[in-house]
């Protein structure tokens, strides 16, 4: 986690716009999209960069690893 967390530390700025503040949710708003994960591209990033910041188990061995998200936020992020 600590290697994540540094690679992820120069991208932070740009990261952290897919995530809104509670005060910024509107719930009756949210247009929920499931994207696959590429480890390589952006949903990747955003995938350990969300698992970084919340406190949520994740479990490697996973094959496919998904990012719900919603008006452009991340709502959630799951593995299969």
């Amino acid at each position: 986690m600590e290697r994540e967390a540094r690679m992820l530390g120069r991208k932070w700025s740009r990261l952290m716009e897919h995530f809104a503040e509670g005060h910024e949710v509107d719930p009756g708003a949210i247009d929920a999209k499931l994207e696959v994960v590429e480890s390589e591209k952006e949903s990747g990033r955003l995938f350990r960069f969300a698992t970084t910041l919340w406190s949520a188990p994740v479990s490697r061995g996973f094959r496919t690893s998904y990012t719900l998200l919603g008006s452009g936020s991340v709502l959630a992020t799951l593995r299969n």
